[in-house]
């Protein structure tokens, strides 16, 4: 775990003063992303000091924001939009939604780039001088604005992360021959639709469902989920076959006793709507399903979901 504390490494000497460190709200986090955080974190505490006047009180050191003027903002967000423009939305209260229905500006995040101009775009300028000159307007602690920004970065990246792990179930499968896709306007929005070779949509001898990520802590909280998609894959195409496809971050199963509770406890959510669970380090065995259940040349087998002929590993089911 990084030690380091990031409001400290980037300031200057006459500001530095210790801070207790920013504690993780996700455990399942890789080091990497945090220590990736942290210096960013630390470029932040840069561009506040470089760019707004900065005081020391009893209680830290903080922004004067009441004293900074548009430009301010604008040369701020200029030097880095990637990190400023998103620090000060958080330093506002604000999502990007508020401003989008609040400021009329849409997109925001589309500016948060190393070549993004800033100088003469009437959207951002709209944003600094209708957000941040309308909600920054007291002396802040730099504390509080870099945690802000950590704290909307951690849970932003990881949430993203979680929901894009259908993507790595897509990879692995089409490397075997599947066609994969998703669809968000079909009933229960299947993130992985798997056919034989050619077709993507959806049809009765697809093998279909959800991929979650999930801590152990909100593992039935997916399990909810998958299993809500699936009851209604049931009622539009009760001939294919419906699997969820989960992830547990860190070494969920000690022994396979403990992996087969875990999946038994994952289709009592949904025994009627759920065919089949897999475990992200059962791909091979979940390659074999899909191909022992996809309709191929006119072929099927016995019945969706048959258990008699997956892998032996499966016979805790």
């Amino acid at each position: 775990m990084a030690t380091k504390n990031p409001t400290l490494n980037s300031y200057t000497d006459s500001i530095r003063k210790d801070t207790r460190e920013f504690s993780r709200a996700y455990a399942d986090g890789p080091e990497w992303f945090y220590e990736e955080l942290y210096e960013e974190c630390n470029r932040l505490v840069e561009l506040l000091v470089e760019h707004f006047p900065v005081s020391k009180t009893r209680a830290g050191h903080v922004i004067k924001f009441s004293e900074a003027s548009f430009t301010n903002f604008e040369d701020a967000i200029a030097t880095d939009p990637e990190i400023m423009l998103q620090a000060l939305v958080s330093a506002c209260h604000m999502t990007e939604r508020m401003v989008r229905e609040h400021l009329g500006i849409n997109g925001l995040y589309t500016y948060a780039s190393a070549n993004a101009t800033i100088r003469g775009n009437e959207s951002v300028q709209a944003f600094i001088a209708n957000g941040c000159l309308e909600f920054l307007t007291r002396e802040t602690p730099v504390e509080t604005v870099v945690f802000l920004y950590y704290r909307s970065q951690e849970r932003n990246r990881i949430q993203h992360a979680r929901g894009s792990y259908y993507q790595d179930v897509h990879n692995e499968l089409e490397t075997h021959g599947f066609t994969v896709t998703k669809d968000a306007s079909v009933d229960g929005q299947p993130n992985i639709i798997i056919n034989k070779n050619e077709g993507d949509e959806l049809t009765s001898n697809s093998v279909v469902g959800k991929a979650l990520l999930a801590k152990p802590t909100d593992t039935a909280k997916r399990a909810r989920h998958a299993a809500s998609c699936c009851a209604a894959l049931k009622k539009i195409k009760p001939g294919a076959t419906r699997v969820a496809v989960l992830k547990i971050t860190g070494e969920p199963f000690p022994n396979e006793r403990v992996r087969e509770q875990q999946r038994n406890k994952i289709l009592d959510q949904g025994r009627e709507a759920l065919d089949a669970v897999f475990f992200h380090d059962e791909m091979s065995e979940f390659v074999e399903f899909c191909d022992e259940n996809i309709t191929v040349f006119g072929e099927t087998s016995s019945k969706p979901g048959d258990r008699d002929t997956t892998h032996e590993s499966m016979s805790g089911w």
